[in-house]
């Protein structure tokens, strides 16, 4: 078992800038690239929020859940996600399995800290627990 992100709409439009096209509950994950030069809190929202892993839509709050996967699996439905999204036309299979096994144990070991069920964000670089 362990600790992921998932989509939610708790806490919702606490930052004027706030948006959520994920179904709640869904498995987020880093989106696959960010614009250039664009600020955390820039018209695109790509170094805000996470992507779903299904519906390929983002949203800029999360909540962390435990799921019965490994990190194994995890990297292999990312991938699949990955491939669904057409990256598997820019990128070897290889080049596919590094990137996917790479996100899911960057996401895992950000998910870690937290306790399930506390709501967080995204801010560039930094995952962190929502006020409120």
């Amino acid at each position: 078992m362990i600790k992921v992100f998932v989509s939610t709409k708790k806490t919702q439009g606490q930052r004027k800038n706030d948006f959520s096209f994920v179904p709640s509950g869904e498995v987020v994950i880093h989106p696959t690239f960010e614009c250039d030069g664009e600020t955390i809190d820039g018209g695109c929202g790509c170094r805000r929020s996470l992507s779903g892993i299904s519906c390929h839509k983002a949203t800029t709050t999360m909540v962390v859940a435990e799921k019965l996967y490994t990190v194994e699996k995890l990297a292999k439905m990312i991938e699949a996600s990955m491939k669904k999204g057409g990256w598997g036309k820019l990128f070897s299979p290889e080049r596919l399995t590094e990137y996917a096994l790479a996100d899911a144990k960057e996401l895992v070991k950000a998910a870690r800290p937290f306790r399930v069920g506390t709501v967080v964000e995204r801010r560039g670089d930094t995952i962190q627990a929502r006020k409120g």
